[in-house]
């Protein structure tokens, strides 16, 4: 989703350009990841209701 959102044909294209703005810490990349996703469905969600 991410991916499509940013005109990448796949998460590892993504991941290449984006990957190293992503702390070497596990957990804190996955709260960043998921909070990408979070943002990307609540603007899809705002746009399907107006």
């Amino acid at each position: 989703m991410i991916q499509t959102r940013l005109g990448h044909a796949t998460i590892a294209e993504t991941m290449d350009t984006y990957g190293h703005l992503f702390p070497d810490d596990e957990d804190l990349g996955r709260g960043a990841v998921e909070a990408m996703i979070a943002a990307t469905l609540a603007e899809q969600q705002h746009l399907v209701a107006a």
